[in-house]
């Protein structure tokens, strides 16, 4: 009886394993989409402050009184402080190094299924740094688009 137990609950396990990772390949495909919206929203807005400028300035020569100038200067320097910092955001290759069949093969070492059960992961430890970088980036993005608004 235990032995059949013990055999079950593994099976249970791999399917649990399997399940969580197209559960979570569909929510890392759906937050990516709207990382990647909000991103081109942001670099779009920045980009049409700058042409807007530039066409303004073309248009109108005028000098204008030096508060305003100031803001304007910083306006200005925000925007491409943004639009640098969205080029410089990770694209996807660089994030997604492992291919489906590397990740599925971690998950059959974490199982058990695989030849290396007892082999200590150290290619997860290398992705966490790349997440948390992705969300301190965003966030400072974010943070930069607040005050250029």
């Amino acid at each position: 009886f235990q032995d059949i137990a013990i055999m079950e609950r593994q099976a249970g396990r791999d399917a649990g394993s399997r399940a969580g990772y197209v559960e979570g390949h569909g929510i890392g495909r759906s937050k990516g989409w709207e990382i990647g919206l909000e991103l081109g929203y942001i670099n779009s807005f920045a980009r049409a402050i700058l042409d807007g400028y530039h066409q303004h300035q073309n248009d109108n020569v005028s000098e204008t009184e030096s508060r305003s100038h100031h803001r304007l200067d910083r306006c200005l320097v925000l925007a491409r402080e943004l639009i640098k910092m969205v080029h410089e955001f990770p694209d996807p290759d660089s994030l997604l190094q492992n291919n489906d069949s590397d990740v599925m093969q971690q998950l059959e070492a974490a199982t058990g299924e695989g030849k290396d059960a007892n082999h200590n992961n150290s290619e997860t430890d290398t992705v966490a740094p790349k997440t948390s970088d992705v969300s301190s980036s965003i966030q400072r993005i974010r943070a930069k688009f607040k005050l250029f608004c």
